[in-house]
């Protein structure tokens, strides 16, 4: 009688620890890899119809929506970008809150974000994972920003 009560226990203290293991699995990954799946990573929210004011300036504005707004903490800078009818991205930018914003510049989707190539300058700006870079036209980094996602493009 008395080993089953050790073979009882001495299962309690393997099983018990591997139950809860199983049990917090996400918890346990992210203490170990050092990241937080309770923060999502900062994407832009904006949706809903481009701003008629930028909308006037594409080539078919009509029906465009707007897929991302992004705002800058160092800079008064805002970013938009509004997806047309037929599928085209394009970027705008202003400088000051209270400006216009400019003319619009086709963009890219890419993986994790957007990407607007400046040319003949060579120049390209990559939108992703809260945070705007820089690339000159042989791919090396200038400056980087922080982005912060916006719901509007007001």
């Amino acid at each position: 009688m008395a080993g089953c009560g050790c073979l009882l226990f001495l299962a309690a203290v393997i099983i018990t620890p591997i139950v809860l293991l199983i049990l917090n699995w996400s918890a346990v990954t992210s203490f170990v890899t050092g990241s937080d799946s309770s923060k999502p990573s900062p994407t832009a929210s904006a949706s809903g119809p481009c701003p008629k004011p930028m909308a006037e300036m594409l080539p078919e504005g009509t029906g465009a929506r707007l897929v991302a707004a992004y705002s800058r903490d160092d800079l008064e800078e805002r970013y938009a970008f509004c997806r047309t009818a037929a599928g085209k991205i394009f970027y705008f930018a202003r400088m000051k809150d209270g400006e216009p914003y400019g003319d619009p510049t086709e963009a890219r989707k890419s993986e994790n974000g957007y990407v607007v190539d400046f040319m003949p300058q060579g120049t390209s700006y990559h939108f992703r994972d809260g945070e705007v870079a820089a690339y000159d036209e042989d791919g090396k980094e200038i400056w980087t920003g922080e982005l912060i996602p916006e719901a509007s493009a007001d």
